[in-house]
């Protein structure tokens, strides 16, 4: 039977609906719904035909709604595909901006409790393109990126005490703007809108005007944050109030959290949506590492890996409960519950992300050589390693003071 082009002939009202991937059943373990717009996932269009006499399904060969509505359009007048929808199977600039603030305000997994941030710094991005003739999203490009954050205006910071006194450094808005700069374009090439995102270039790596970078963990900092848990104020307001069966598992859940971090290297965000099935029999843990795309196993002490799997999680995760609350919300929950810690351990400037430096510098002084920890970091060029942790590479730092020690003999020690 010859194939029919349903293109060329009128069509009844034509549905657009979503075919939800087995990966997202089981991300959000609910219905969603044919026609939910919160996910990424496949669409189709649903209708009858006269002339095969029933009910066909057509995939429409998109992720994106507005191209998916516009070819149901076409289906219902069987005039053929337009060519505006041809056209558009990449959206523009601005429409592919738009589509990725309604993901992180709609989507139950990515969603995050302020979506306007992105709006906003998204549409001075495409506002400064467009006064260059930039309005296509494939037409982008590196060093465009790189000329408008050139414009930016950052706000000066200048301490009136401590090391940095009269300092101007960059303000944490740069970075993040930075950061969510790279989650659209990531976004895109998820989306397969482009094949590869502008924005992952070194030369729009983040920021490092006043930028400090942050030293690791000494061991004696170690033990006094793991020391703090046994001091960890139990809460006296809302619902868990003097709770003690609440506060001890808080306790537990923040210790194993800490040292999975100590001993994996993982950031927060990755700690916190680790699922059970990546923690192996033999504590191995099974990490994909997002900026290579690469597959690598750490290993993990017997004692943090039986503080994971003792954690009263069910739900296919150690930490998030995914159920109640977005990661956004998880994170800034956690994030709370670490700067507690902090304070009780007596440790100032410390963040959780001290904790995967802690793991990249003891490995390096430990003997990792710098390419197998860029592996376990996930870095895509161990030089990037060598920049971030050199300074407090022991073995590293004894080469460079002996190196200036020995040209001492070479040169008049009066001046």
């Amino acid at each position: 039977m010859a194939e029919v082009n349903h293109f060329t002939h009128h069509h009844p009202p034509v549905h657009v609906w979503v075919r939800h991937t087995k990966e997202c059943r089981e991300n959000r373990k609910q219905k969603l719904g044919r026609y939910y717009r919160g996910c990424g996932c496949p669409l189709w269009l649903e209708t009858m035909c006269e002339q095969t006499d029933g009910q066909i399904q057509l995939s429409a060969n998109t992720r994106d709604w507005t191209i998916a509505d516009r070819l149901a359009r076409d289906l219902e007048s069987g005039a053929g595909k337009s060519a505006h929808t041809e056209k558009t199977a990449i959206p523009s600039l601005r429409d592919a901006i738009a589509q990725f603030v309604e993901y992180k305000t709609t989507n139950k997994i990515a969603k995050v409790a302020k979506p306007a941030k992105y709006r906003m710094i998204l549409t001075r991005m495409a506002d400064w393109l467009a006064l260059r003739d930039v309005t296509r999203l494939e037409d982008v490009k590196t060093w465009q990126l790189c000329d408008w954050r050139g414009t930016w205006k950052y706000k000066t910071i200048r301490a009136n005490n401590g090391p940095n006194k009269g300092k101007e450094q960059l303000t944490a808005v740069w970075n993040n703007r930075t950061i969510d700069v790279r989650a659209f374009f990531d976004w895109c090439v998820g989306r397969e809108y482009l094949v590869k995102s502008p924005a992952a270039s070194d030369d729009f790596d983040l920021p490092t005007i006043g930028r400090e970078q942050k030293p690791p963990f000494t061991v004696a900092e170690m033990k006094a944050i793991l020391a703090a848990l046994d001091h960890f104020p139990i809460i006296t307001v809302g619902p868990h109030a003097n709770d003690e069966e609440h506060h001890t598992r808080r306790v537990q859940v923040t210790r194993a959290l800490v040292l999975l971090q100590r001993w994996s290297g993982l950031s927060l965000q990755d700690a916190l949506s680790l699922e059970r099935s990546k923690l192996r029999p033999d504590n191995r843990l099974l990490l994909r590492r997002t900026k290579t795309a690469e597959d690598v196993f750490v290993k993990l002490p017997d004692h943090v890996a039986d503080l994971l799997r003792d954690l009263p999680r069910d739900n296919g995760h150690f930490f998030w409960d995914y159920e109640r609350r977005s990661m956004d919300s998880f994170e800034q929950y956690i994030q709370k519950e670490l700067r507690r810690l902090f304070a009780v351990a007596g440790i100032k400037k410390a963040t959780s992300h001290r904790f995967r430096h802690t793991f990249a510098v003891e490995g390096l002084n430990a003997g990792i050589s710098y390419e197998d920890m860029a592996r376990l970091l996930g870095h895509s060029d161990p030089r990037t390693t060598r920049k971030y942790y050199d300074a407090w590479v022991e073995a590293r730092q004894k080469k460079l003071e002996d190196v200036v020690v020995a040209s001492w003999a070479r040169q008049d020690m009066l001046q």
